[in-house]
């Protein structure tokens, strides 16, 4: 791999290249960092377990061979349901060298809250949009990151709706909230 002063590496066609990236932050408040998660292997379990420590590992792979315009991720899994809205980063790797990332859908982390936490029978969530969300999905997943139950409201911007958490067991669990607006996850106890 060439260094900050070093030609770029010239690559080849019919090659295959494994790129891998570790990124390390400071712990503050609203730095971000996700990527695209494999539709092959399903990293999501390193993904939760390690946010779960408190030292998020963020993992993945993907080829660039195919056009992910047409594919949807998120931060905890593929999603290839039709309507369903996840994150992704794109990495657009011209020939000049330059590699730029750009996000489809914002964090919504800010509008967005779960209560009670710890968990009741009923978990509420409070939706503060800035715009409409056209379609707004809600799911609860396990820390292996198994989706257990899955919920689809239409038209939601300011308003609370509620879920059954009755079923679960006691742990740690996390909610998935994914529109057209953005993304949101929160770790709740149960």
């Amino acid at each position: 791999m060439p260094g900050p002063e070093e030609p770029p590496l010239e690559l080849e066609d019919s090659t295959t290249y494994l790129v891998m990236l570790e990124y390390y932050a400071p712990a503050v408040d609203g730095i971000t960092l996700d990527a695209l998660i494999s539709t092959r292997y399903d990293y999501k379990a390193q993904y939760l377990l390690s946010l779960l420590n408190g030292k998020p590992r963020f993992t993945t792979m993907t080829g660039t061979a195919g056009d992910l315009t047409k594919d949807t991720y998120s931060p905890i899994g593929f999603s290839p349901s039709v309507g369903d809205y996840s994150y992704v980063i794109r990495w657009d790797i011209s020939k000049s060298g330059g590699v730029t990332p750009t996000l489809d859908l914002p964090s919504i982390d800010d509008q967005t809250a779960v209560f009670p936490n710890p968990a009741t029978e009923l978990v509420h969530i409070q939706f503060d949009l800035k715009e409409p969300a056209k379609v707004m999905t809600v799911e609860w997943i396990d820390p292996s990151g198994r989706v257990l139950s899955r919920y689809r409201w239409e038209n939601i911007q300011k308003e609370i709706r509620s879920i059954p958490a009755a079923g679960l067991s006691p742990g740690i669990y996390f909610l998935r909230m994914v529109s057209d607006q953005g993304w949101a996850v929160k770790k709740v106890a149960k």
